[in-house]
């Protein structure tokens, strides 16, 4: 469970101050100093209130206790969930209309406090049904990204690839000089590697037009790209380091700056919370380590953001409230998302001024790039289940079969 932070509430002096819940998944280095720079924000205002981050290490556990939770009639004051369909799976509780839906409309929070005009359209797009928003975005992640150690890549005289041609002889180059292991990732929970494959490598085959019309049905599970996709992965895993189904991603990231060459990589693949992490852990970007996008996938944007809703049945509306308002503002998400990795999902800030170095290249990118949704945003909890375990499968058989027939029983 996540550590009690003080910080909001409108109640009376003489009142108790509430324990204000939020649940999420952010436990990670660079996560948690993200959030305790945002509550730091919110008690300058509310100084009286605790703030506690019911967290849970894993999304896919903090989801399934939420649901727990949520159908017992007790839910947390709010919760973290990515635009799109995961946080539609409370909107749309019956999955017909809104009538049951299991949180609140903020639309009317968001007219007072003029979040419309400074939101995103695709933001506002993947938060809203029938016209009414249902959560407050706090930032944007980009999540087809390539991370890498600019001195290892230096030394070596090796620039950062742009294609996936360019990726392989890098590899096989970087492999060829003794670095056993030349891109890393920690596959433990499975979801990473459903990242890598099919929001890494599949717009980079694909194109993101494709991407959205596939992952939207349009067309065949076992289309010719898909496949391509699928052999890409199998001729990519090779390189990888050796006990990737068996670390989390975070041990993954860290063999960027492993000290053993064999141990060490030049890049690993992972969404841009990777740069918060590595940042908590005292490199710096731009210096340390840079970020491009996943070789073949320039000018596509996979993106997802987190949001937090207002459930029915609150347990401290009007405090909650009171924290919402400062998840939206622009100091407070400044303030998050410098440490976090990501962009504000405000459009108001100045990038010079609140954006490192890699942010600001990613803040342009987002401004013209074209935006495709994460599949947190497009497909239920029992598809996603079904890719993780399918991918694995993948890669431990070295067959395509099993991540197809999991894309042709799903789509």
């Amino acid at each position: 469970m996540g550590a009690a932070t003080t910080a909001c509430s409108s109640s009376e002096p003489d009142e108790p101050a509430p324990s204000v819940e939020i649940f999420s998944w952010w436990s990670s280095p660079g996560e948690t100093e993200a959030l305790q720079a945002l509550l730091q924000v919110h008690h300058r205002k509310y100084p009286e209130v605790r703030v506690i981050n019911a967290a849970e290490v894993l999304a896919d556990k903090a989801r399934a206790r939420l649901a727990d939770r949520m159908r017992h009639g007790l839910p947390p004051d709010t919760f973290q969930a990515n635009i799109g369909q995961d946080l539609f799976q409370w909107v749309l509780f019956d999955r017909r209309d809104d009538k049951e839906s299991k949180v609140s409309s903020i639309n009317a929070l968001a007219d007072a406090q003029h979040w419309f005009g400074v939101l995103p359209k695709a933001i506002v797009d993947a938060l809203s049904f029938n016209g009414q928003m249902y959560g407050v975005p706090l930032d944007i992640h980009r999540l087809n990204t390539l991370f890498y150690n600019r001195k290892l890549l230096s030394e070596a005289g090796l620039q950062p690839p742009t294609t996936l041609a360019e990726l392989h002889a890098t590899l096989a180059t970087l492999k060829a000089a003794g670095y056993t292991h030349p891109i890393s990732i920690g596959n433990r929970y499975d979801w990473t590697m459903v990242l890598f494959t099919l929001e890494n490598l599949f717009p980079a085959v694909a194109g993101p037009d494709f991407y959205a019309q596939y992952w939207r049905g349009e067309h065949l599970a076992e289309h010719a790209k898909m496949r391509e996709t699928i052999a890409e992965l199998l001729s990519l895993w090779p390189y990888f380091n050796a006990d990737a189904l068996e670390v989390d991603w975070t041990e993954g990231v860290d063999r960027l700056f492993a000290r053993d060459k064999a141990q060490q990589a030049a890049f690993t693949v992972m969404g841009d919370w990777a740069k918060g992490y590595l940042q908590a852990e005292g490199y710096e970007p731009g210096r340390d380590f840079g970020s491009t996008p996943f070789p073949g996938s320039e000018g596509t944007f996979v993106f997802t953001a987190d949001c937090f809703p207002l459930p029915k049945g609150a347990p401290h509306k009007e405090a909650v409230t009171d924290l919402l308002v400062t998840f939206g503002s622009r100091a407070g998400q400044v303030a998050f998302n410098q440490l976090k990795g990501s962009l504000p999902a405000r459009t108001d800030i100045d990038p010079k001024k609140d954006l490192d170095s890699l942010a600001q290249v990613t803040w342009r990118d987002f401004q013209h790039d074209k935006l495709v949704s994460a599949l947190s945003g497009l497909l239920d909890a029992d598809f996603s289940a079904a890719l993780r375990t399918a991918v694995r499968e993948t890669l431990v058989d070295q067959d395509p079969d099993p991540l197809l027939f999991a894309l042709r029983n799903n789509l």
